[in-house]
Parts: C-alpha cells; sequence; structure tokens
C-alpha cells in the first residue's frame, strides 16, 4: 500500500514538473519567438526611416538644384532679355546719328532700364525677402500676405505674439518659405477664399498654424500630391527638427499645425 502510495506521489510530481518544463519551455518559445519579431518589425522601422531620410536628402539636394535653374532661367529671360534689348537701342541711337529721333530711343531705354531694375528686385526678393534682416519676420510674412491677398480675391488674416522670440535667420527664413509653399498651394489648388496664419510663441518654441476653406484633400491619398510642395514643405519642416500634422478632408479646406523648438532648430 505504502509502496502504490510513493508510485503515486512520485507519477504526480513527475507530471508536475514535466508540465512546469513544457510551460517554460512554451513561455521561452513564445518570447523568442516575439523578440524576434520584435526586432523584425524594428528593422522594418528603421529601413522606412532612413529611406525616408534619404528621400529628404535627395529633395533637399533637388529643391536647391530647382531653385538654381529658376534663378538661372529668370536671369536668362527676363534681366537678359532687357539688356539685349537695350543694348540694341543704343546701337540704334549710334547709327541713327542726326537722322534719327534719339528722345524716343532714350526714352525706350529708360522704360528698359526700369524694367530690369523691377526684374531685378524681384528676383532677389524671392531669394531673400526684401526687409527680412530690418524689419523681422511677422513684418516679412505680413508683406507676403499683402501681396497675395492683392494679387487674388483671398482674404489673408495674420496674427502673431507681438513681439516674436528672437529667431536665428535660417530659422525665420524656413517658417517665411513653408508658408509661402503652402499659401501658393492655396492659391493653385485649394480655390479658396480665406487664409488664416497664427504664430505663437509657447514655452519651448513657435507654433505655426495655417487654414484655408478650400476644396482640401484625402490624406490617404497624401504621397501622391508630394508635387504639390508638400515634399519641399516637409523637407524645410525636417530642418527645423519640428513636428507637424495636417487636418483635411475633399471640400473641408486644409489646417496644418508645426511645432518648431527653436532650441533644437538647426
Amino acid at each position: 500500500m505504502e509502496a502504490a502510495k510513493e508510485v503515486d506521489i512520485f507519477i504526480f510530481l513527475f507530471s508536475g514538473t514535466l508540465g512546469m518544463m513544457i510551460l517554460a519551455g512554451g513561455v521561452i518559445t513564445f518570447f523568442m519567438l516575439y523578440q524576434r519579431r520584435l526586432m523584425h518589425k524594428q528593422t522594418e522601422l528603421y529601413d522606412l526611416e532612413m529611406k525616408h531620410k534619404e528621400e529628404l536628402l535627395h529633395n533637399n539636394i533637388a529643391m536647391l538644384e530647382a531653385e538654381r535653374r529658376r534663378i538661372a532661367k529668370d536671369l536668362h529671360d527676363d534681366i537678359g532679355n532687357v539688356f539685349s534689348t537695350l543694348l540694341w537701342k543704343l546701337q540704334q541711337l549710334r547709327t541713327d546719328g542726326n537722322g534719327g529721333q534719339p528722345e524716343g530711343i532714350l526714352e525706350d531705354a529708360r522704360k528698359l532700364i526700369t524694367t530690369g531694375l523691377s526684374n531685378t528686385r524681384t528676383i532677389t526678393y524671392d531669394m531673400i525677402p526684401y526687409g527680412f534682416d530690418i524689419f523681422g519676420l511677422a513684418t516679412t510674412i505680413q508683406g507676403l500676405c499683402d501681396r497675395l491677398a492683392a494679387a487674388g480675391a483671398l482674404e489673408i488674416n495674420f496674427e502673431h505674439t507681438d513681439p516674436l522670440p528672437a529667431l536665428p535667420d535660417p530659422v525665420s527664413l524656413h517658417i517665411y518659405r513653408i508658408l509661402q509653399e503652402l499659401a501658393g498651394n492655396t492659391i493653385k489648388y485649394a480655390a479658396a477664399t480665406r487664409i488664416a496664419i497664427n504664430l505663437e510663441a509657447t514655452a519651448t518654441g513657435l507654433q505655426l498654424s495655417y487654414q484655408d476653406n478650400g476644396c482640401g484633400f484625402d490624406l490617404k491619398g497624401m504621397d501622391r500630391l508630394q508635387g504639390h510642395g508638400l515634399r519641399n514643405i516637409e523637407s524645410r519642416i525636417s530642418m527645423l527638427k519640428a513636428r507637424y500634422q495636417y487636418i483635411t478632408a475633399p471640400g473641408q479646406g486644409v489646417t496644418a499645425y508645426i511645432d518648431i523648438p527653436i532650441n533644437d532648430a538647426l
């Protein structure tokens, strides 16, 4: 009887131990599989992040090259044509002698010089906005809003913390270019009548909000819209180490929030 009881106890302990070992083995196997899957996911995320950073880097280079081509084209088409025509006018004045009408030729030359100076100011303004260093970011943005509103049927309201904190010039220029791109997209694609811009100082930096009442777009198809200046905006946001969010849907306009940490930017 005692022997049978001891056998039952042994079987019970053996079965319990075996069950615990199987359970422990299952837990270890599950943990290893989970770790492997986690590492695989982390590798995928890292690869996606690296791919995204590479795309941003390529876009930065493409953006610089496009800007150089645009400036070169503007110089060739606008300034080059103006001075070529001016040279022709001066040669005409020289060959006509007393038999021509020098007053009319000189007046044409004066108009050409005025046009050349105006085109030069436009090109240089596109590179660095006029008065940027003197009047600061807020005044320069207000000037942009006034020009865009005057050029089309747009009501643009710009509000900001007064005064804004002192910003490095590259940070201010990126903020200005981001707004320029956003407004350009609104004018080209949104069929909007109102734009509201707010630039507010926060405890850690600046928050920029932009809103229009245009046609909006589907965020799920945002990758197809990268040609609409969105990639340039994202590149500048990346340079600022900022965080951003788009809120939009077809027929509901576009709202963009951009949080810019001043101490970390650039």
